[in-house]
């Protein structure tokens, strides 16, 4: 639970965002499913003045059931899905009429081909598709896949520093950094062979004998 300063404190900032960039701009908030239920539930109907264009999982998976009735509370859209992993998780939610967008990522889901049937599955639904994708840039290759393919797919997720190539860590696993072609928040088709990228593979050698700590922080 939360106290009602820190409420108010959440909600100003999300003013100061909206008043930043105005109306023409969508804004998305992402709880990230560290909120309780009935925190969860107070919090989306107070954001609705700032007209956000969804909130994104605002329970964990655990408490899905809960999207629904959330979903006839508020006007704010309703998203989740970045840890299913098959058009099976989703179902329900369709059926439910629980959510307006769903965020499935390429590698939770087990490829291209799941993710566009889940995608072709959302459309028959009407629920509009973002793919979550903060990786690399052969995922995030895949997701423009179903992205360019797919009526439903509305934006797509990233974290590559596309605006500075040379720069990007990411981006430095293939042979050309500037193979994405980004241009105010819109990309270009990539057209070559197979995914559309060539990866640098002795780079990808070479990163692979680093240590890597997987283990994720613990949040109190």
């Amino acid at each position: 639970l939360e106290t009602a300063d820190g409420v108010d404190h959440a909600l100003e900032r999300i003013s100061a965002i909206r008043d930043a960039v105005g109306d023409d701009c969508f804004i998305g908030v992402d709880f990230h499913g560290r909120v309780s239920k009935s925190m969860a539930r107070e919090l989306v109907c107070r954001l609705e003045p700032y007209n956000p264009m969804f909130v994104d999982q605002p329970v964990l998976p655990a408490h899905s059931e809960l999207l629904a009735s959330l979903r006839e509370q508020t006007t704010v859209p309703i998203a989740t899905g970045e840890p299913f992993y098959s058009r099976y998780d989703f179902k329900r939610l369709f059926v439910d009429g629980s959510v307006s967008v769903i965020q499935p990522d390429v590698t939770h889901v087990g490829g291209i081909s799941e993710l566009r049937k889940i995608a072709s599955l959302a459309e028959s639904f009407d629920t509009a598709v973002i793919p979550h994708c903060p990786l690399g840039p052969v995922a995030f290759a895949a997701s423009l896949q179903v992205g360019f393919c797919s009526q439903n797919v509305v934006m797509q997720e990233q974290d590559l520093d596309l605006h500075d190539p040379a720069s990007s860590e990411r981006l430095a696993l293939l042979e050309d950094p500037e193979t994405f072609e980004f241009d105010g928040g819109y990309i270009e088709r990539p057209t070559g062979p197979g995914l559309g990228i060539d990866v640098d593979e002795e780079r990808v050698r070479e990163r692979a004998q680093a240590e890597v700590n997987w283990y994720n922080p613990v949040w109190h």
